[in-house]
């Protein structure tokens, strides 16, 4: 198995957990405060803990299938203290703004946790085992904090070599003080251990190249400095300057006269699979081509009624140039957190939420934005239990102002300005509104929640 393949288990096993977790919140969010506080606490080891063992398993399998004719066996990492994960629930409860600030932090605990569970696995053996080492492995679209510790530490054969210093002779020592290993994944990170088994080699992936470019650019940027915060503000720095391509490290040697060879670095749209629309489409044509299949006679039955949540990034695509179809809903539809973590900026940090109380203070918010700026809204209704998902964008008025324009794409024989009157402004769920055209979609996300059709189980 591929360190790729074996990130994807993972991501499949944390979509089980956000699904359980969604389950337990709903199931007592009716609670007074305190004690759904105390109910989700004292409920969340158990409910996570075999999730992190699970992990753990897949990962000493992992580690045993790359070295069947070692007699080594690995086994798997001690668990979380159940006192760990009740102090993580209680951080992510008393840290959030509202309900859904909270259900992200703790999902994203419940993330780390996870992955931790496996990575620890790896590591351990990888310490145990004489003549073992283990690297960090970084997905392609990692943000600078992690794709700064995949090139500054390839591999190690130690805790105190993974947390001070890399073993190659050209590998300059951490940016970052050493530090438990914990402290070296953020919420929401996807990077993964690799173990490396006796006389084997480690060989990154290919695009590790451009990040060791990429830092040397940024230190140099910062100031020289090689301390973590010099390094950071050089990389944010780096990426103001918003190069269309970046020059390979081999053409940079070749003699000033010779004009380098650009690089692709293909966009996230481009992994996912996407095909390019053959030209720039009027925003009607976004909206009409966004969710086709509404008006099947059996749309409601198929999912295509209730599919807003992948509308609104089938939109947002296309108003990228992409010629893309939402998916259709296939089981629960998918709570905020999960929205938000479809698109990631530079950092990694998924979709932000802002709350607004009323259409004018939202417009206010909207319209302090560029022209062209697009995102979604989430809103509960007054009367009922539901809740619904739509796009906006600014736009440029008559005047030259920019105006905010609410879309339904779902079903654009809707009128969304009849949502302001039903929207339940003031109510337990606030209204919120995220922003998307700044953002990159994270192509694992949107293929694990089947966000658009070519996703679908059977479509093309």
């Amino acid at each position: 198995m591929t360190p790729e393949e074996f990130h994807t288990v993972l991501t499949d096993l944390n979509t089980v957990i956000l699904g359980d977790l969604h389950k337990l919140w709903n199931e007592y969010k009716e609670l007074d405060e305190q004690t759904f506080r105390d109910v989700i606490i004292s409920a969340y080891p158990d409910l996570i803990s075999p999730h992190i063992e699970l992990a753990g398993e897949l990962a000493a399998d992992w580690y045993n299938d790359a070295a069947p004719g070692l007699a080594y066996t690995a086994t798997t990492a001690t668990l979380p203290p159940v006192r760990q994960l009740h102090a993580s629930a209680g951080w992510a409860l008393a840290d959030a703004v509202n309900a859904d600030a909270a259900f992200t932090l703790l999902a994203g605990s419940a993330q780390r946790s996870v992955f931790n569970g496996a990575r620890q696995t790896i590591v351990d053996n990888a310490e145990t085992e004489r003549g073992a080492r283990w690297a960090r492995h970084a997905r392609p679209t990692a943000c600078r904090f992690c794709q700064m510790l995949a090139t500054r530490e390839h591999v190690y054969g130690s805790k105190e070599l993974a947390l001070k210093h890399s073993t190659g002779p050209k590998r300059r020592p951490t940016v970052a003080p050493a530090r438990h290993r914990d402290d070296r994944y953020h919420d929401h990170c996807r990077c993964i251990a690799v173990m490396v088994r006796p006389g084997e080699k480690y060989s990154p992936p290919a695009y590790v190249d451009q990040w060791t470019h990429d830092y040397e650019h940024a230190v140099k940027l910062g100031g020289g400095e090689r301390n973590f915060t010099a390094v950071m503000k050089g990389y944010r720095l780096l990426d103001k300057q918003a190069t269309t391509h970046i020059v390979a490290r081999d053409v940079i040697r070749q003699p000033i006269l010779t004009k380098p060879a650009p690089i692709h670095i293909p966009s996230a749209e481009e992994r996912m699979g996407l095909r390019r629309l053959p030209q720039k489409e009027p925003m009607r044509d976004s909206i009409n081509k966004a969710n086709p299949n509404y008006s099947l006679p059996d749309a409601e039955a198929q999912g295509w009624l209730t599919n807003c949540q992948r509308v609104i990034c089938a939109y947002e695509l296309r108003r990228r140039g992409w010629d893309v179809e939402a998916g259709r809903l296939t089981g629960d539809g998918l709570p905020l957190d999960r929205i938000a973590a479809l698109w990631r900026d530079a950092d990694g940090k998924p979709a932000q939420y802002n709350m607004v109380t009323s259409f004018t203070d939202m417009q206010a918010q909207v319209q302090a934005l560029p022209v062209g700026a697009r995102g979604f809204v989430y809103g509960a209704w007054k009367y009922g239990s539901g809740a619904h998902v739509w796009n906006w964008e600014v736009v440029q008025d008559k005047d030259g102002t920019p105006l905010m324009r609410w879309i339904e794409a779902q079903i654009p024989t809707n009128t969304p300005s009849a949502y302001i009157q039903r929207l339940d402004w003031l109510g337990k769920w606030p209204v919120q509104w995220a922003r998307l055209d700044n953002l990159e979609p994270d192509p694992d996300a949107f293929r694990a929640e089947k966000i658009l059709r070519q996703h679908q189980e059977g479509a093309p």
